[in-house]
């Protein structure tokens, strides 16, 4: 390839990004800024339908392409296009699609964009449920485990959005750290520009939680608040209110909206950093979720601490250091967060804090170079690597063929299912 020549990247989406609403949608946008800013033609294909929020990808000179399941159409997308790299969004479409891309693309760089650890996520919500610890062996135990370390081993690099994520799979003791690379939010620094447009402490009020509706934790927390938390501060700032923003939240969820309490549902927000940056305390009282969480680095870049659970926060600020933002119970979660919002000086060390964090650990330009300096790496030296990776290359054999032979199956199928004959 001569230095005139761009290369190509092919990315599987579960759903089409959507950056106004999920974090997962935000990083992935980072990720496609990244690949432009390196000079590379993308291509984004998914089975998903578009919805009102999905970005407008071709604003970005970025190719859409429409993709089916079990579909063979995609057998000749795949090996017309041959790209250097296929990026994977979340291991359910590896598992749908990575056996297709080896077999007709074998050349192909093929990553796994995790997002999250969904099998952690998922355990988390069961040992929850069961009054349980969630450890690394009851983890490891999780059907759902299994499919997502077998999707990492199977590819040639994961990104892995949190230093805890990182932990956990190098814990398991199975994953090659070759595998894993760290990749978090990528994000420009806040600067004194941004800062000097600070609303300041005396000119802020009240508290807020974001949350897409459809993702079960949000939903969860809020239940959490509304049972545990909110009564809490009510009692010690009668005055106060509690703003919930996000869509998607189901008829029952939205019956807990109860303006005589100050907990108000108020829906979808176009322009949310407006609200952030008007709120004192932003409320993130996660009992169960995976990955990083864009609703605190949303609120660190509107200037607005945080409190936090240790779930909520880990990935972005230490389980240690930051006690005045970090609590579980909801008698010492809402102290805290009523401490934070009536202490100005002690808001302003937080904001300060967490300002100083998301420069040092999300900062664009180092990771962006972090990770083509890596791709650049793998480029040249993939089958080497392949062959170093003997557990993926067993699973690549083995699982990616009853996959196969699956996806085939349902194939042939459907064709008899719309002419009644095999064509």
């Amino acid at each position: 390839m001569t230095s005139s020549q761009k290369r190509t990247l092919l990315i599987l989406g579960q759903v089409w990004p959507e950056p106004t609403t999920t974090a997962a949608g935000e990083h992935m946008m980072q990720l496609i800024h990244s690949f432009r800013k390196a000079n590379y033609k993308i291509h984004f294909a998914s089975s998903a339908v578009q919805t009102k929020h999905s970005q407008d990808l071709s604003a970005f000179g970025v190719k859409t392409i429409r993709v089916e399941i079990n579909d063979s159409d995609f057998d000749t997308m795949i090996g017309e296009l041959q790209p250097d790299i296929v990026i994977f969004d979340r291991f359910m479409v590896e598992e749908q699609f990575s056996w297709r891309v080896a077999e007709h693309s074998p050349k192909s760089i093929r990553i796994l964009n995790t997002e999250d650890l969904h099998s952690l996520r998922k355990a988390r919500r069961d040992a929850l449920a069961a009054n349980l610890e969630c450890t690394i062996s009851f983890w490891l135990r999780q059907k759902d485990t299994l499919r997502e370390l077998a999707s990492i081993l199977r590819c040639d690099l994961s990104l892995i959005l949190s230093k805890t994520e990182v932990k956990w799979l190098q814990e398991a003791g199975i994953i090659p750290d070759y595998l894993l690379f760290y990749l978090p939010f990528m994000l420009d620094n806040i600067t004194d520009y941004n800062t000097n447009s600070y609303i300041n402490y005396e000119r802020r009020n009240n508290f807020i939680f974001v949350g897409q509706g459809k993702h079960a934790p949000n939903e969860d927390a809020v239940r959490f608040l509304k049972a545990d938390i909110w009564p809490l501060i009510r009692q010690k700032l009668p005055e106060a209110s509690l703003s919930i923003y996000g869509d998607g939240y189901a008829p029952k969820i939205q019956e807990l909206h109860d303006p005589a309490s100050g907990f108000l549902l108020c829906g979808w927000k176009a322009r949310l950093q407006d609200v952030m940056a008007k709120s004192r305390i932003n409320l993130v009282p996660l009992r169960y979720g995976s990955g990083l969480k864009g609703k605190v680095i949303s609120a660190t870049a509107a200037g607005t601490p945080s409190m936090m659970t240790v779930v909520g926060a880990e990935g972005i600020i230490p389980a240690t250091g930051f006690d005045t933002c970090l609590a579980d119970t909801p008698e010492e979660f809402a102290a805290k967060a009523v401490a934070l919002y009536t202490d100005e000086a002690g808001w302003i060390d937080a904001q300060t804090a967490m300002k100083d964090i998301y420069n040092t650990e999300f900062d664009q330009a180092i990771h962006h170079d972090r990770l083509h300096k890596q791709l650049k790496i793998l480029l040249s030296s993939v089958e080497a690597m392949r062959q170093r990776n003997i557990v993926g290359r067993m699973l690549q054999h083995q699982s990616l063929n009853s996959q196969k032979y699956m996806s085939k199956w349902i194939e042939v199928k459907n064709k008899i299912g719309k002419s009644g004959v095999i064509s």
